[in-house]
């Protein structure tokens, strides 16, 4: 039995971009073969098979998921203790904010469900997807974590000169004792 190409499903996001005409379904089968173990909207906008805004306003469409442009953010914002590095580079996911009990993070792949579960054990915050753009999103986790590694240095390098150091064996002075003599 023969099967046509029409017949053939792919997944996902796949499955979206295929639909709505932005790859063929040949394309989509070469993808498919090539892709390695790198996120398929990756892949996609890496290799310059389709346009990272292209591929998020349709992906954020049929999944229903809101669509926000990184560069509009303020960066002061972000909330730079709450994820720590590994988990925003191994799920390429990045905090954008915290409202009430809920923080958002900024997903170029909405199916990236493993993202979303393992920094909200982490944080124990019930998270929230916000798709935006692949590209958009590597550079701003990029400099989300060289603005964290520049606060940590900053913190490393206070002035130090004014501390004074002690032995901790000094005898109490009359200061210090004047309120146990006071007791009757």
């Amino acid at each position: 039995m023969a099967t046509n190409s029409s017949e053939i499903q792919f997944s996902g996001v796949l499955n979206c971009i295929v639909k709505e005409g932005l790859i063929t379904e040949a394309e989509a089968h070469n993808i498919e073969a090539q892709k390695t173990k790198m996120p398929l909207i990756r892949y996609l906008v890496n290799n310059k098979h389709i346009d990272a805004k292209v591929v998020a306003r349709h992906v954020s469409a049929e999944f229903g998921v809101p669509f926000f442009d990184l560069s509009a953010i303020d960066k002061s914002i972000l909330p730079y203790s709450l994820v720590s590095e590994k988990l925003i580079r191994q799920h390429h996911a990045l905090p954008l904010f915290q409202r009430g009990n809920r923080l958002f993070i900024a997903l170029s792949d909405p199916t990236n469900i493993q993202a979303l579960d393992d920094i909200k054990f982490h944080t124990r915050l019930n998270t929230e997807t916000i798709l935006v753009e692949e590209d958009k999103l590597t550079r701003a986790i990029e400099s989300f974590i060289d603005a964290a590694d520049t606060s940590m240095d900053d913190l490393l390098d206070l002035d130090l000169e004014n501390i004074i150091l002690t032995d901790g064996n000094e005898q109490a002075t009359e200061e210090d004792t004047s309120e146990i003599d006071d007791a009757p």
